[in-house]
């Protein structure tokens, strides 16, 4: 897994605190895992990474023993060598799809995460 893991792991230790801070964290645990993935699996140079946006905009649907994260909208963007290599949003009812060929496996996750998560309480 290229972030996943580590978002739950970072939404089960900080389920107590505020929303814009789970967002705050969980878009830099999100960053923080994809520079390390394109840096050490795809081998991208950190100088020539132009930029990696994480913007989520979240909720909460809390049930029994389990509380879901809701991802409302999102956008993922890489851009390497002043190309944008991925872009993945949903922002309202607009929505895109674009992965580069070497970044599909990250696409994929990112379509997962957007389903939402689980979090046993």
């Amino acid at each position: 897994m290229i972030f996943l893991d580590k978002a739950v792991i970072f939404l089960k230790n900080n389920l107590t605190k505020s929303r814009s801070e789970i967002e705050e964290g969980l878009e830099n645990t999100i960053k923080q895992n994809i520079l390390k993935y394109l840096t050490n699996k795809i081998g991208y140079s950190k100088t020539e990474i132009n930029n990696i946006i994480v913007t989520l905009v979240i909720d909460f649907e809390k049930k029994e023993k389990e509380t879901k994260l809701v991802i409302e909208e999102y956008l993922f963007e890489i851009n390497y060598n002043n190309k944008t290599v991925l872009k993945i949003y949903r922002l309202g009812s607009d929505n895109d799809f674009f992965a580069s060929e070497n970044l599909k496996e990250l696409g994929v996750e990112i379509e997962v995460f957007e389903n939402g998560v689980g979090i046993t309480e």
